[in-house]
């Protein structure tokens, strides 16, 4: 049974209802237990996706047991590296997508959201965006949004987001 997720992101909760690498008895994807991919937007919000998986590894209790990958959207326009961070989001326990939300997704983060869930078979990561900035409701934000939520339903994973 998969157990919530309710630690605390920049004094708001974020509860993951169903988060398959929280289950009973779970090894993980990886030699030292869990898998975690990060992608993020600016130099801002990759920190802000380093400290959350940080407090992530602290509220599982596996320091030491977790590795990490770690890419830029920027990166994603060269193919090969696109390449790359598809195969690591196949074998992620969680993917953290860590953005402002107020600039439009560029195409290539795009396509690697819209590729990658294709290629993981029986894996089911749980998704979780950060926003940079949960104050602000502008209707870009808003779009952006719908459309990972969207984009994770049609794929099948489970989506948590930053409240505001």
């Amino acid at each position: 049974m998969a157990l919530p997720l309710p630690f605390a992101y920049n004094w708001r909760m974020i509860p993951v209802a169903s988060a398959p690498f929280l289950a009973d008895g779970h090894a993980g994807s990886c030699r030292h237990g869990y898998y975690v991919v990060l992608l993020y937007e600016n130099m801002a919000a990759g920190k802000r996706a380093y400290t959350f998986c940080e407090k992530l590894i602290d509220e599982l209790g596996a320091r030491g047991r977790c590795e990490k990958g770690l890419w830029s959207f920027k990166v994603l326009d060269l193919d090969h590296i696109r390449q790359e961070a598809e195969a690591a989001a196949t074998r992620a326990d969680v993917v953290i997508l860590s953005l402002d939300g107020e600039d439009e997704l560029p195409r290539s983060f795009k396509n690697w959201l819209e590729n990658w869930p294709r290629r993981a078979g029986d894996k089911s990561p749980t998704v979780v965006a950060l926003f940079g900035s949960p104050e602000s409701d502008s209707a870009r934000l808003t779009e952006t949004r719908a459309y990972l939520r969207s984009a994770t339903k049609a794929a099948g994973l489970t989506f948590a987001h930053s409240l505001s």
